[in-house]
């Protein structure tokens, strides 16, 4: 999320409101004068200024107003994020993110990957068993499931099963982690729902490449178990 937010995806204007606000709300005077020179300086008007310093909700457009919400809440409080703060931007079309779900019983390879993912710029969770990443997605379904097969619990295919009869179409990405790539093994996992089979030791290259073509491969009806 820090680089959907200060990187190259907001324009100039956008970024120098969003540290106004931030400044303000840290009550850091030099760095809210600093900022509001450049906002100034790039043209912002000043009933936009006296709105983003004094009634932020009456700010527009929404988006604006959303994201500089959003960094304002974020630079305070990371950990008070709401999966409705997340949504918020999402409805903007602005997060590029992914909320990745690993499950996989090897807790060194799952915080690994999960490391992995994070530096990435995804938002991840992890499970360690079948019966926790169920109840976890009763509560917040992830973008994309990343199951090993082998769980102690009950098996990854028969996990990826019970996922598209929980959710149906809200059914998360599901991609396949085994040690076996045989035909045979790509097979029982479109069987079981799954949209990709990645074979152990897995390439995060590709994995990622993958997490980023998400939505292209929604678009494309019945995706191919690769």
């Amino acid at each position: 999320m820090q680089n959907v937010l200060v990187g190259g995806e907001l324009p100039r204007t956008l970024k120098e409101m969003m540290f106004t606000a931030i400044s303000q709300d840290r009550a850091c005077r030099y760095c809210e004068a600093a900022h509001l020179a450049c906002c100034r300086m790039l043209g912002i008007d000043e009933e936009s200024i006296d709105r983003l310093l004094s009634n932020l909700d009456s700010l527009a457009p929404e988006r604006t107003r959303d994201i500089i919400r959003f960094s304002v809440k974020c630079a305070r409080d990371p950990q008070g994020l709401e999966e409705a703060d997340f949504e918020a931007l999402r409805g903007h079309g602005l997060s590029p993110s992914e909320i990745v779900e690993i499950v996989d019983d090897n807790e060194d390879a799952a915080l690994l990957l999960s490391a992995l993912l994070t530096r990435a710029g995804h938002e991840v969770e992890v499970a360690f068993d079948a019966a926790e990443c169920l109840e976890v997605m009763g509560q917040r379904c992830p973008d994309v499931a990343v199951l090993d097969i082998g769980l102690p619990d009950m098996s990854g295919h028969a996990l990826a099963r019970e996922l598209h009869a929980r959710l149906g179409s809200q059914v998360p990405f599901l991609i396949a982690l085994t040690g076996y790539g045989q035909p045979k093994d790509r097979e029982q996992s479109r069987d079981a729902g799954f949209d990709r089979h990645f074979v152990k030791p897995v390439d995060t290259d590709e994995l990622l490449e993958t997490i980023a073509a998400r939505d292209a491969r929604e678009g494309e009806g019945d995706r191919p178990v690769t």
